[in-house]
């Protein structure tokens, strides 16, 4: 699976295999600025927070730029899709029921992450499209929280070129590298998507 990493929210998306994601994740630096936000949040410093949220590394889940640059039309469908859940009050619960239900519904060989968001008050579900008749990242987020039982999810993580803001290792509450080293095995059309627009391949 191809998916991007971005060092800043204006920054150039370099590709992120699991080695650069563990790299990024697992260090005192991403540590330290969700901590940050979080004793933002607390203190009801919506703003301020919303400023360090923008110091994170982030990752674009659902797609890989030829180019580096994060836009719809030149995004190429990673093979994963995002579930965002926000506004959730015990995360640690609510992560453990997810990996449950999960569990129980043999799901969890589509499951990529599940992490509590830089917020402390949201989770992100990261999974791999398994079905060509889920044809769009809609159908494929619908199907997901139907069957983890999640009533309410983030609507708007449905474009390619999401940007999703990554967290300490220890708030992955579950992470399945070997998956991710895997190729998709759907990849979802994107409409948006202009040959056009990358940059013309090198000459031999």
């Amino acid at each position: 699976m191809t998916f991007d990493l971005f060092q800043s929210v204006n920054g150039v998306g370099i590709p992120c295999p699991t080695d650069c994601l563990m790299a990024t994740i697992d260090c005192q630096k991403i540590r330290d600025r969700v901590a940050a936000v979080r004793a933002a949040v607390a203190a009801g410093q919506k703003d301020e927070a919303s400023r360090l949220k923008k110091r994170l590394p982030a990752a674009t889940w659902q797609a890989h730029f030829e180019d580096g640059k994060r836009r719809n039309e030149s995004a190429l469908h990673s093979g994963l899709y995002m579930l965002d859940v926000d506004g959730v009050e015990d995360v640690e619960h609510v992560c453990e029921q997810i990996l449950e239900t999960a569990t129980e519904q043999c799901l969890l060989d589509q499951i990529v992450a599940v992490h509590i968001s830089p917020s402390g008050r949201g989770i992100r579900v990261v999974a791999v499209c398994t079905d060509p008749a889920r044809d769009t990242i809609e159908k494929n987020q619908a199907w997901l929280a139907e069957r983890l039982g999640i009533l309410s999810y983030d609507a708007a993580c449905k474009d390619f070129a999401r940007l999703a803001f990554l967290v300490h290792y220890d708030d992955f509450k579950y992470l399945n590298l070997d998956l991710l080293k895997q190729e998709p095995t759907v990849r979802l059309n994107n409409n948006a998507f202009n040959p056009d627009s990358l940059p013309p391949a090198p000459s031999q």
